[in-house]
């Protein structure tokens, strides 16, 4: 009889020899790098939580290359997102010529309404003149009298604020030429 049965008390149990969620917290983090940080998320859990059951070493090295792995990810969400964002808010061409054929077609309007009363309307009565005129982003021009004889029709461009650099307007009031966003130069002569 050994001293553990004649005390009563039972044997320690083994401590186990493998971690499996260091393990696959392993394998999760180094597919994560091979797949663009893709399963890193996963494995970083997984690894995370190996980290409290021994052996560690596994959990440790999923753990470092999980990281890595996010931190790939982040990077690459961060790029296509900035680019992705940056082009959100730069008008192409295209959308330059839509919003300037729209501007145009308000300005028609509104000098029929000149050379019929000889007079240009009010501001309320302007807004309901081009009230059918929308730009490339689908939203309301802006009709505003400039002094008395002039008057000027504004897109508040990409970003939908008035007054704002990216405001595409048909050029200052009795000016040649037509006005861009600061940030784009106008690609072709509309003129």
């Amino acid at each position: 009889m050994t001293a553990n049965a004649a005390q009563g008390t039972q044997p320690a149990a083994p401590s186990p020899s493998e971690n499996g969620l260091g393990i696959a917290g392993f394998a999760l983090s180094l597919i994560g790098l091979l797949s663009c940080g893709l399963l890193s998320p996963l494995g970083l859990i997984f690894s995370f939580t190996g980290m409290f059951r021994r052996p560690r070493g596994l959990a440790i090295a999923g753990l470092i290359l999980s990281l890595v792995g996010c931190l790939w990810v982040v990077t690459l969400v961060a790029a296509l997102g900035t680019s992705h964002f940056a082009s959100f808010f730069a008008p192409l061409p295209t959308d330059l010529m839509m919003t300037q054929e729209a501007i145009t077609r308000a300005e028609v309007r509104i000098e029929e309404f000149r050379a019929k009363h000889n007079a240009l309307p009010d501001e309320k009565v302007g807004e309901d003149l081009i009230a059918g005129c929308r730009d490339r982003w689908n939203r309301w021009l802006r009709y505003e009298r400039v002094g008395r004889d002039d008057f000027e029709i504004r897109s508040a461009g990409p970003d939908g604020r008035f007054d704002t650099p990216d405001d595409i307007t048909p050029g200052p009031p009795g000016g040649p030429g037509r006005s861009w966003p600061k940030q784009t130069p106008p690609p072709f002569d509309l003129d």
